[in-house]
């Protein structure tokens, strides 16, 4: 009798867990449909800088060496699939970024489910795919923190399963996943704390708690490893330390001398108080519950509480740097329903629970539906003005224009130097930049970086220069002189000067 009932019981836990992956998946295919209308976006600038370098890794050149840029190599290596995904590159690009937030998604889902139960699932999957889509986050573009949103997830998916099933081989898996996060945004390595820390809360034996911490800082160690030899082998490990060590150094210094200003601040702070706030209400809210107290759970509130941190330490005003936060803050969300849910249940008031629940979601989805919604009748270039102001109306949505251009006076096998900020130029068009700068912010940052890029653009004049209208970089105007290079066109927000054909 009592294994007839275990069998019962078991096969109707099947039975609901089929019918919950069941709701899941329109849930998923609701957030292609409305993404899709923006898969060409024009590309912002880094986007294009990764884009461009991604390229021209594939084709041969070393990553820090010949491309510099002060981003680890992950971020590269996820825009390096754009390319199985068709010839058109922006098309490519955005249809990468949303498959690699319905991954992402699928492990939130699993990692709600599995902490909180399967209605606080299927309340933080919505949530994460429209705030992770919305322009309070600059979501529709694929930024590092999107590229660390994904291994972070898994990792904490990962290290609150070896929690709860006691298995130090989760541990493991989970390290790897953190230590593609910290090859994604350097960031991500604040996660060693919660991932450490997991095994050491564990009910075992000193040995084996600390033997699961070695496992899993030993899995983090796996990834940065091998793309260390991978960039000993292309001989671009010294270029490496300059771009992940003493660029950021610099590039930190500058934030901090900036210091903090709240009112600027407040003005991105305030838009995301519409996921923040609910999601640390629902973090509060679901610690009330004895069985959502355990290590595990306070390990993933950790996880997701390390993330947010990082982001508000940046002293950045971007809002994509809150990005990688929303993941948790969505789960927590959707703890925080379920709970509502269990004490309307409680409070005899079960039938109003699924209604009641329903509305409040409803009302947490409304603030990113209402801006993605506009966003899908608009042309592309609509699109990149209506996120980006100006610069998406004289720069990102321009570009194509101007690859365009270039593709017609330059050959294939030439060169070209955007002497701006702008390096999708290159990624449209197709076409090598002739300097390792692919953009211009480190050439005053970097010390000797613009008498590098000097020397080089002196040793072979490319047939096409790149600025931004009527704008003179330091170093220009001796060196177009020099080589008598002449205003050719101008299109969108950019100057563009040819190489004489007797000079080249």
């Amino acid at each position: 009798m009592a294994h007839d009932e275990r069998a019962a019981r078991s096969a109707h836990e099947r039975w609901r867990g089929g019918l919950t992956i069941a709701a899941a998946l329109p849930i998923l295919a609701l957030a292609w449909w409305l993404r899709s209308p923006l898969h060409d976006l024009p590309l912002e600038r880094d986007e294009g800088a990764y884009a461009t370098i991604a390229a021209r890794w594939l084709a041969g050149d070393a990553l820090y060496r010949d491309l510099f840029d002060h981003k680890p190599p992950l971020v590269y290596m996820v825009f390096g699939m754009a390319r199985l995904l068709g010839d058109e590159p922006v098309r490519a690009i955005r249809t990468l970024a949303t498959l690699y937030l319905l991954a992402g998604a699928s492990a939130l889902f699993a990692l709600a489910w599995r902490l909180y139960g399967r209605w606080a699932a299927l309340a933080a999957l919505p949530v994460f795919l429209a705030y992770a889509s919305s322009l309070r986050f600059q979501g529709l573009t694929f930024n590092s923190e999107a590229v660390l949103a994904l291994p972070a997830t898994l990792g904490c998916l990962l290290a609150t399963s070896a929690m709860r099933a006691r298995r130090a081989s989760l541990l493991a898996l989970a390290g790897v996943c953190v230590g593609l996060a910290i090859a994604a945004k350097p960031v991500g390595a604040s996660l060693l704390a919660p991932l450490l820390l997991a095994p050491l809360l564990l009910g075992w034996p000193p040995w084996r708690r600390w033997a699961g911490a070695g496992l899993a800082l030993g899995g983090a160690a796996l990834p940065l490893l091998g793309l260390g030899l991978l960039l000993w082998r292309q001989g671009a490990l010294a270029a490496a330390y300059e771009a992940l060590v003493s660029y950021n150094r610099l590039y930190a210094a500058e934030s901090l001398a900036q210091g903090w200003d709240p009112l600027w601040l407040w003005r991105i702070w305030a838009p995301m108080l519409a996921l923040g706030l609910p999601g640390l209400a629902g973090l509060a809210a679901a610690a009330g519950w004895r069985e959502w107290r355990t290590p595990a759970h306070g390990i993933a509130a950790l996880w997701g509480l390390m993330l947010l941190a990082t982001a508000l330490l940046s002293l950045r005003s971007y809002p994509h740097y809150y990005l990688a936060a929303v993941p948790l803050l969505s789960l927590w969300a959707g703890a925080g329903l379920a709970a509502a849910g269990r004490l309307i249940g409680g409070a005899r008031l079960r039938p109003l629970a699924l209604p009641l629940g329903l509305a409040l979601l409803a009302a947490l989805l409304a603030p990113p539906l209402r801006e993605i919604w506009p966003l899908r009748a608009q042309s592309p270039e609509q699109q990149i003005g209506a996120l980006y102001g100006p610069d998406g109306d004289k720069y990102f949505g321009p570009a194509a224009e101007v690859a365009g251009y270039v593709a017609r006076r330059v050959p294939p096998g030439q060169p070209i130097f955007v002497w701006a900020a702008e390096p999708e130029i290159y990624y449209l068009a197709q076409r090598r930049p002739a300097t390792r700068f692919v953009y211009d912010y480190p050439l005053d940052r970097l010390p000797g970086a613009r008498e590098q890029a000097l020397g080089a653009l002196r040793a072979a004049p490319p047939p096409l220069i790149i600025t931004y209208h009527d704008v003179r970089p330091l170093g220009f105007h001796p060196f177009m002189f020099d080589y008598a290079y002449e205003l050719s066109a101008t299109i969108g927000g950019y100057d563009l000067y040819e190489l004489p054909q007797a000079a080249r």
